[in-house]
This record gives C-alpha cells, structure tokens and sequence, in this order.
C-alpha cells in the first residue's frame, strides 16, 4: 500500500491498530518509500503532528474520538488524502464508536481503501460496515437494517442465515 501511495502521489490518513501504527507503517514507508514524510498521531505531540504537512498520517482507532474532535475544530484537508483503514473488520459494528466516527468523515476523503486478513470472520453481516466505507452505501444500501431485512433471516439473536 505504501508503494501504492507514493508512486501515485497521494496523501493518507491511516487508522489501523496500535501495534501496526507503531510498529508496521513506520517499517514499511522505510522499506517502501523512504522519500515518503511519515506522522504517528498517538501520545504527547500528536497535536503538533496534526497539524504538520506529512505525507502518511496514522492515528489508532481508539485515536479516533480524539481525530475526530480536532478534526470538527481545525478540519484538516482530507478532500486531498485517502483513507486507509488496516484491519477493517474493526469496523464491522454499526453501533460502536468507531464506525460512527469514519461514517461521518468519510465523506471528506476523495478516495477510501480498506485492508483485510479476514474481512467477515463472524459471518456476511459483518461486511456492509466496511462497505459502506468504501462507497457510502451504494452496493450493500445506505442503511445496515435494510441491509440486514433483504438479505438474511432471523433466527433469534444473534443468529442470522442468508436468503
């Protein structure tokens, strides 16, 4: 993804996990793309990070609340980054924060990449979140209740089969 970013000269706003964001990104814009300006937006000067001009900007997802925040007072210029969430499936609960938080700024990225080991490891119903990351509802439906209503079965909580 790193060589990817840089051959095509974007920017990115990263959200993956702690230990990626430390240890992962840092490695591979080195391995990748060393001409690449790289920000970690964790700890005491991530506010300075903020508002630096990096070229990848990588924020955890319990990050997120925080991101957002800054981002509602001194709204960066995502239109010109691309969103990469690693390890999307993170995302896959429509009532938990972090989905709440990228549902309302994804809107601000031009372009949205998601990356996966195991996007459904609890089933299909678990992919329309990180669908509608990517295209803001167009494939799966804008809404994950519609979602769910057309394309399963309820057997009882939790379980679900596909029609």
């Amino acid at each position: 993804m790193v060589d990817f970013i840089n051959e095509n000269n974007l920017k990115a706003l990263v959200v993956a996990p702690i230990r990626v964001m430390q240890l992962t990104w840092p490695e591979e814009v080195m391995k990748w793309a060393p001409n690449l300006t790289f920000s970690v937006l964790h700890g005491r000067d991530k506010n300075y990070f903020y508002d630096g001009n990096a070229d990848i900007k990588v924020v955890n997802f319990e990050g997120l609340k925080w991101l957002y925040g800054r981002w509602t007072k001194n709204p960066l210029p995502l239109h010109n980054r691309v969103l990469i969430i690693d390890e999307s499936a993170r995302i896959r609960n429509v009532k938990g924060m972090t989905f709440k938080i990228l549902k309302e700024m994804v809107h601000a990225f031009k372009r949205r990449y998601l990356l996966s080991a195991t996007p459904c490891p609890n089933g299909y119903i678990g992919l329309w979140a990180q669908y509608y990351m990517i295209d803001k509802g167009e494939a799966l439906g804008r809404n994950f209740y519609a979602f769910k209503n057309n394309y399963f079965i309820d057997h009882g909580a939790p379980s679900y089969r596909i029609t």
